[in-house]
């Protein structure tokens, strides 16, 4: 979980899921129908995907030999 604000929950996956292609089929035909049932604040939830910010500057620095 990354955030919860105005009824949107953002998530992460995590681990192999984190890249897979079906991650976002998966948040919406199960994760988000099983979240909202045990949770009625949560209107929707949105995946988040991508590298985090840190992860490309830690990256930049080893490509540029300052690691």
């Amino acid at each position: 979980v990354l955030s919860f604000m105005d009824g949107v929950l953002k998530i992460k996956m995590q681990g192999q899921c984190s890249n897979c292609p079906s991650a976002k089929f998966t948040v919406e035909g199960i994760i988000e129908k099983e979240i909202k049932e045990h949770v009625p604040e949560v209107e929707r939830v949105e995946l988040i995907e991508g590298v985090s910010d840190e992860l490309l500057d830690f990256a930049k620095k080893i490509l540029n030999k300052e690691l």
